[in-house]
């Protein structure tokens, strides 16, 4: 059934909100009577902004960065104020877009490439703009810490939206930030999404999003980034007219020397016959296909940072000198059918990022994870593993460790405390039913959450004495259903402060406790004696069926 739904017309703010609005964000937290002038001009500046919010956030934020008098009345008298366009807002996106540094204006015009409304992976955006030379470290700080930082300050200019779960950040743009991006891009991005494209692509694309494979023509020597998804291997399609795309498509790409981002869907082992030339590559990411092996050629792309795998359910194994890929550092495996890792994977001494994601025939991590001397995030999801290897604690610049969906990890290896350099630890959906002593010598620890289940009763007592003073967030995650009396009288007679306290100093750090999905029939009881330390400053509670808070609630008051 189709029906009329009623339309709201969204009106422009008043006048007293916008300037409300523009303040917060140019001053901040400032006096703002200590920026007399600045004032003055701002006053103006909202003007011109029509009562649009988005203008008003993001060329608030952008003068927020440069306090001086004369950027500001810079930005009142520009000529591209009187400029005309599709919407009045175009202006003063424009104006915020020309107020950023340098370094950052690439890689937000990178962005619109994708479709409107496409979610991002912040790693898989880093990593092409790494692949592109748009981010070079500085300061001590990484190329993927670079990276972070520009992903943060776009954020704060209200150039995207930025979400972060637990450990997954994704972003996405403002449908009119990517019109203004495409805008002064001009014609160097090219997206079509339809399988048949007739019209002619203008020599000067460099990077290509595509449905369509066979509208790449002579002039994608110049082709930087390729992202494409293949029609080619269709049913309806008959063997000859795919082999001659295909040798239209190959002859074109192998001769590319510019390409630096590949990432290919429904791609088959004729399509990547020509890898072995795309030596200047920097990422390549291959999904949804039916190949059983890798090509050969993969493992001489030198260059290559970041290698993307994922739903190649007949993929069986990975090349076996896959080691040789030695300036690999983001290496991400998802729902492969391959059932080991190769030992040549431990020579790839650069990597920092390896994440492993639903590949059922995976039975353990081999012995060589303890070579990536560099390895700062394992993130292992819904594989079959009984235990990490003892080598696991040699990663001694780990900095995240994350284990979901592992129901057959009972335990963490018992020297884990090695890992000096570890802060974030998230066990989500697991099973484990105790924490190794040595987890008290993990000085850098911010994060430790644990989602279980039976076992939860367990675990938390074995954490008695064992958490360290630097512990920041505890989440448990509990769903005991109709434990037995026993049990919940066990749970009952212990307070928080009894599980991790007891035998310690005050960890004055211990600020933040997330308790989830509680499913007691006497959940009020269960709060009750979970009295938190003093210092205490944030405290969720998610799923209580209780109907009282407890007692100590209204004590708390260092609560924010």
């Amino acid at each position: 059934m189709v029906q009329a739904i009623h339309t709201y017309d969204l009106k422009c703010l008043p006048q007293d909100q916008c300037t409300l609005l523009f303040q917060h964000y140019a001053f901040g937290g400032q006096i703002i009577d200590n920026f007399y002038r600045l004032k003055k001009i701002s006053a103006q500046i909202v003007n011109k902004c029509a009562g649009l919010p988005l203008a008003i956030k993001c060329i608030s934020r952008a003068l927020s960065c440069n306090m001086r008098e004369d950027i500001w009345r810079n930005v009142l008298e520009s000529e591209l104020w009187e400029s005309t366009g599709k919407d009045e807002i175009f202006p003063a996106l424009k104006l915020s877009y020309y107020s950023l540094p340098p370094d950052l204006k690439p890689c937000l015009l990178f962005c619109s490439l994708f479709p409107k409304g496409y979610r991002f992976l912040k790693d898989e955006i880093i990593y092409m703009w790494i692949a592109h030379g748009y981010i070079q470290s500085r300061g001590g700080k990484s190329e993927e810490g670079v990276g972070d930082e520009f992903i943060h300050e776009l954020d704060k200019r209200s150039f995207l939206i930025l979400d972060k779960q637990r450990w997954v950040e994704t972003f996405t743009l403002h449908d009119l930030i990517h019109d203004l991006a495409r805008s002064i891009s001009l014609d160097q991005f090219f997206t079509d999404k339809r399988r048949s494209f007739d019209g002619v692509m203008s020599s000067e694309v460099q990077h290509v999003y595509t449905d369509n494979c066979s509208m790449i023509d002579g002039s994608s020597g110049l082709i930087r980034t390729l992202l494409y998804k293949s029609y080619c291997q269709k049913s309806d399609l008959n063997d000859n007219f795919h082999m001659d795309m295909t040798r239209h498509y190959n002859l074109n790409l192998c001769t590319n020397t510019n390409l630096r981002v590949l990432k290919c869907k429904l791609a088959d082992a004729r399509d990547l016959e020509c890898m072995a030339n795309l030596k200047h590559l920097r990422y390549f990411g291959l999904n949804h296909s039916n190949l059983e092996r890798l090509p050969k050629s993969l493992t001489i792309l030198f260059n290559l940072v970041a290698l993307r795998i994922s739903f190649l359910p007949h993929l069986k194994e990975l090349p076996i000198h896959i080691g040789k890929l030695v300036n690999v550092r983001f290496l991400s495996i998802d729902a492969v059918g391959i059932e080991e890792l190769p030992e040549s994977l431990g020579q790839i001494s650069s990597l920092q990022k390896l994440y492993l994601r639903a590949c059922p025939q995976m039975k353990k991590l081999p012995v060589c994870i303890g070579n990536l001397i560099n390895l700062k995030q394992l993130h292992i999801s819904y594989l079959e593993f009984t235990e990490l290897p003892e080598s696991f604690c040699m990663l001694r610049k780990l900095q995240t460790l994350v284990l979901e969906g592992c129901c057959n990890i009972v335990r963490l290896p018992d020297y884990i405390g090695n890992l000096s350099k570890l802060r974030c630890v998230y066990v989500s959906d697991g099973a484990l039913d105790r924490l190794p002593k040595s987890i008290n010598w993990l000085c850098n620890l911010e994060i430790l959450e644990l989602t279980t289940g039976d076992s939860l009763i367990g675990l938390l007592c074995r954490l008695k004495g064992f958490l360290n003073k630097c512990l920041l967030k505890i989440s448990i995650k509990a769903n005991l259903g109709s434990e037995s009396n026993e049990l919940w009288e066990m749970w009952e007679n212990v307070s928080l402060e009894d599980i991790l306290i007891e035998d310690l100093s005050i960890p004055v750090s211990l600020h933040q406790i997330l308790i989830m999905c509680i499913k007691y029939k006497k959940s009020e009881n269960l709060l009750e004696c979970l009295q938190p330390l003093n210092h205490l400053i944030e405290l969720k509670v998610n799923g209580n069926q209780g109907i009282a808070y407890p007692r100590w609630f209204g004590a708390m008051t260092t609560v924010e």
